[in-house]
C-alpha cells in the first residue's frame, strides 16, 4: 500500500508545542481507497494506515491520508490521526466498509469519506474489535472476544459480507472458525421513556442504516412485542413508533433493537433500554396564577415522577392554539389577539419575530422540569408575546417523554397565567341593576 516504511518519526503535540518525540512502527495493517463523485472524472484517494506508537504507554495510532495528485498543492496530503487506548497490543486484521461518495463529502476540506472501519488487536488476551468512523477517526464501539480457560479467541482476519450486513472475525483456530456481527448497531434513543400505552416516537440514533429496498426493510422492537416498521431518516437515523407495552421492572426498561433485513431478519443486540412507564398523576399545584411576563417557579406533586431528560411542564396557552377556536362573536377565544376576516380569522400580530407564533401548529407552551423525587417536581412558568394572559380555563400537565401528558380534573391542574392590566372598570347600582363605567 503505497509507502511500506517500517517506521517514522512522529511527536505528541498540544497546542502547538511538542510534548515528546517517538517512533511509530508501521504494524502492516491499512487500506487504500480511490473514491469519486457520481458525475465528476477526478478520483480521490485516501490511505489509511495503523502504527503502533512508541510512546511508554504502546498506544495505537490510526492515521488517515488525503492523497490526490490532481490538487495536492491545495490540500497537502491532510493528515487526520486517532489514539486509541490499548496499550501493548498487536493489530491482527483490518477491513472497512465505506459508502459511496457524494458532492457533499467532497466539499469538505480536505474531502472525506464515511463509513465505517475495523481493526483487531490483541495481547496475550481474546481480541479486540475496534470500530471507528472513517471521516473523522473517531471511535463507534468495540468488542471483546472470548477467553474460557485455555481457549482465546484471537482473530487473524477480518471480511465483511455486504449483502447480509456482517462482519466476520475468522479465529487463529486450526479448523475453519468465525465470530460474527452485524454492521448496523443502535448508539442512542429519544426519549428514554415512553408511555406504556405506545405511540411514542422515538428517535434511534446508530450506524450503518438502510433505506428500504430488496431484502430491506427498517424494523423495530421494544423486548418482546411485535416487530413494527420504522421510518428510515439517515444512516444514522430512523423512527420507531412504539405499541403498547408491558414492563416487568420499569427501573431496567425494556431493549430497543432495529433490523433492516428481511431475510433473515437481524436484530441489534446493543442493548438500549426504554423504559416503560405510566402517565403522571398531579395531585397539587403551587401557585395557581402567576403573572405571564414574570418567570416564576412552580411547585408540582403527584405520583409517577421520573427523572427524564425529556420531563416537561406543558402550558394550553391562546396564542399556542392549533386551530382558532369560537367564541360568541366566532372568533378567537375569549381573547382579543385574533379577529375575524373575510377568509376566517386570523392573529393580530405584531413584528415579524412574533407573527410566526400565531400559525406555529402546537397547542401548547412548554418549559423543562425539574425532577425532585417520584412524587415532587418544579418547573417555571412561561413568557407570552406582550404579557398576554391566558384564558380561565387555561391548565398546566407534565409529560415525561415530551409526547404524552398527565391527566387531571381541570380542579387540580387548572393554572393561570395572568396578563398586565389594561383598563379599571368601576360598578354603580341603579335601581337594583348594576351599570359598568
Amino acid at each position: 500500500m503505497g509507502d511500506t516504511a517500517n517506521s517514522v518519526a512522529c511527536q505528541h503535540t498540544s497546542r502547538g508545542e511538542v510534548i515528546g518525540s517517538y517512533k511509530c512502527v508501521h504494524t502492516g495493517f491499512g487500506k487504500t481507497l480511490a473514491q469519486m463523485v457520481a458525475g465528476t472524472s477526478n478520483p480521490h484517494e485516501f490511505e489509511y494506515r495503523l502504527y503502533s506508537w512508541t510512546h511508554p504507554e504502546s498506544k495505537i495510532l490510526l492515521v488517515a491520508v488525503y492523497k490526490n495528485s490532481w490538487n495536492r498543492g491545495l490540500y497537502q496530503e491532510a493528515v487526520q490521526a486517532s489514539i486509541f487506548e490499548h496499550s501493548n497490543a498487536e493489530v491482527t486484521a483490518f477491513e472497512m466498509d465505506v459508502y459511496p461518495m457524494t458532492a457533499s463529502d467532497s466539499s469538505f476540506v480536505p474531502p472525506i469519506v464515511r463509513g465505517l472501519g475495523f481493526f483487531s488487536v490483541n495481547y496475550n488476551t481474546a481480541s479486540v474489535i475496534y470500530k471507528f468512523k472513517t471521516n473523522d477517526l473517531s471511535m463507534a464501539g468495540s468488542q471483546t472476544l472470548q477467553s474460557i480457560g485455555s481457549y482465546v479467541e484471537i482473530v487473524k482476519r477480518l471480511s465483511i459480507n455486504r449483502k447480509e450486513k456482517m462482519l466476520y472475525a475468522f479465529l487463529n483456530t486450526q479448523s475453519p472458525t468465525f465470530v460474527q456481527l452485524i454492521l448496523y448497531s443502535v448508539i442512542s434513543i429519544s426519549p428514554k421513556y415512553a408511555d406504556l400505552g405506545g405511540g411514542i416516537v422515538v428517535t434511534v440514533t446508530g450506524d450503518n442504516f438502510l433505506p428500504s429496498g430488496p431484502g430491506i426493510a427498517p424494523l423495530c422492537r421494544v423486548g418482546k412485542s411485535n416487530t413494527t416498521e420504522g421510518t428510515f431518516i439517515d444512516a444514522s437515523t430512523m423512527l420507531c413508533v412504539t405499541e403498547y407495552l408491558e414492563s416487568k421492572d420499569s427501573c431496567a426498561g425494556e431493549y430497543l433493537e432495529v433490523s433492516f433485513l428481511t431475510n433473515p431478519i437481524r436484530f441489534t443486540t446493543n442493548q438500549i433500554p426504554l423504559v416503560v412507564v405510566p402517565k403522571v398523576q398531579l395531585i397539587s399545584v403551587t401557585p395557581t396564577r402567576v403573572r405571564s411576563n414574570n418567570p416564576t417557579t412552580i411547585h408540582l406533586s403527584g405520583y409517577g415522577f421520573v427523572d427524564s431528560p425529556d420531563l416537561t411542564c406543558v402550558f394550553t396557552h391562546p396564542w399556542a392554539y392549533k386551530q382558532t377556536r369560537g367564541n360568541a362573536a366566532g372568533c378567537g377565544y375569549n381573547h382579543d389577539i385574533c379577529f375575524r376576516v373575510a377568509s376566517g380569522c386570523v392573529c393580530d400580530c405584531v413584528g415579524a419575530d412574533i407573527r410566526p407564533n400565531c400559525h406555529l401548529g402546537n397547542q401548547y407552551l412548554t418549559t423543562p422540569a425539574v425532577f425532585i423525587d417520584s412524587r415532587n417536581i418544579t418547573c417555571t412558568s412561561p413568557t407570552t408575546p406582550f404579557g398576554l394572559g391566558s384564558p380561565v380555563d387555561n391548565t398546566i400537565e407534565v409529560s415525561l417523554d415530551g409526547q404524552v401528558f398527565s391527566w387531571s380534573t381541570k380542579s387540580i391542574s387548572s393554572f393561570s397565567l395572568i396578563g398586565p392590566a389594561t383598563h379599571i372598570e368601576a360598578y354603580f347600582p341603579v335601581s337594583n341593576s348594576t351599570t359598568i363605567e
